[in-house]
Formats: structure tokens, sequence, C-alpha cells
């Protein structure tokens, strides 16, 4: 299957100022994560942005803002028939820190699909096991 949600792990080293349609969200470095979307060519998807700065590609989404200082680390592909992005926006939301108006413009519930981490790895390991506990969950009651 080709087709679900992820998360992009992405390390920020320097404060910076990013600027969307007018908007400035000021970025302070650390680590983020990014929960994003691809109904088609989920892996394809990754890769665009795990390469985005030797790509020279079109900044088209937020986080392609992001991807021109900062690098991404790690991901995590979570394949699904079903969008499960804003749903995973909301549960992470409870336990992160958000980056308000970034990047869930495509939802209703949320405000947000960037996440501030802190500088630390324990919260990188601490939300991959959240948001697969999160996952194995929603299969086993549907």
């Amino acid at each position: 299957m080709n087709k679900g949600s992820y998360l992009l792990f992405i390390e920020i080293p320097e404060d910076i100022v990013v600027t969307i349609s007018g908007k400035e969200y000021p970025i302070q470095n650390g680590l983020y994560t990014y929960v994003g979307s691809a109904m088609k060519n989920l892996k394809q998807r990754i890769n665009r942005h795990i390469s985005f700065q030797e790509g020279g590609y079109k900044k088209h989404w937020h986080v392609d803002q992001l991807l021109e200082k900062g690098k991404v680390i790690s991901t995590l592909a979570l394949p699904s028939v079903k969008r499960t992005e804003e749903e995973l926006s909301m549960f992470l939301s409870s336990f992160y820190q958000t980056v308000p108006g970034f990047g869930a413009t495509d939802c209703k519930r949320v405000d947000s699909n960037l996440f501030y981490l802190s500088n630390h790895l324990d919260d990188y390991f601490s939300i991959i096991r959240k948001v697969l506990e999160y996952n194995c969950n929603k299969k086993t009651m549907n």
C-alpha cells in the first residue's frame, strides 16, 4: 500500500522566521515533527521531503519552508486507506506544543500539523511510541 499518513522529524539548527502567504512563523531551534498525508504515492512524498534541499523542488507545502533551513533526520510512514493526518495532529496536540496555523490548511479540527519536541531525543522516541500505540489501537477498534 502506497498511501497514508507520515511524520517527518525535522532538526532546525538555528532560530528562524518562516513567512508563508505574508504570515510570519517564528521557529526556534530544536526538533520538530510534521504530520502529513499522501493518499497517493506515500513513499515518493516522503522521499521528496527527505531530498528537498538537493532536489531543486518548488515550494508547495508549508513544510517546504522548514526544509529549506532544516533537515529531515527521520520519518515514520503509517500506510492506510483512510486519511488520518487530522486525527494524528489532534492526538499529538495533547502532548506537544504546536506552531499555530502551520501546515493544517486542509484540516477542520486542528490548526497545526507542526509540533515542537524540544532538543531531546527522549521526545523523539516517546512520540514514535505514542503514535504507533495510537495507530494500533485505532486498527483494533475498527
